[in-house]
């Protein structure tokens, strides 16, 4: 099967009583909260749509999975007479839109989400930006 990208975003519940009002009031200091922002829709899992399946279940569905790894370089498309389909980026090798999620899981697991920084993609230096 195919996978097909659709740009929308789960149903969220519509109990949010255990959310709201005194349920969460004093669990936690807020001034003590790191945040963590993305820029231009861009965040710690990808974009929204993917932080949004890992963070809710844990887990990249076929097309999440195709989103990431192309935006993080790992996959390409390739269109010719012999095969019209993702590709691996390094290797070249053809693959199915459900070997993606498989095949790159513990490349996302390593690269994406809060992490400590990656020198090694800074010629060994850290930078503050």
């Amino acid at each position: 099967p195919r996978a097909q990208l659709h740009l929308e975003f789960p149903q969220l519940p519509t109990d949010l009583k255990q959310w709201s009002g005194d349920a969460l009031s004093g669990l936690i200091d807020l001034s003590t909260v790191p945040v963590v922002v993305g820029f231009g829709e861009v965040g710690p899992w990808g974009s929204a749509r993917t932080r949004w399946e890992y963070e809710a279940w844990g887990k990249f569905t076929h097309e999440g999975a195709i989103e990431l790894a192309r935006s993080m370089g790992l996959i390409k498309y390739a269109n010719t007479r012999k095969y019209s389909g993702w590709i691996d980026a390094t290797s070249q090798a053809p693959l199915t839109d459900t070997e993606i999620a498989s095949t790159f899981h513990s490349n996302f697991l390593e690269h994406c989400g809060i992490r400590p920084i990656e020198p090694e993609l800074f010629n060994g230096t850290r930078r503050v930006v």
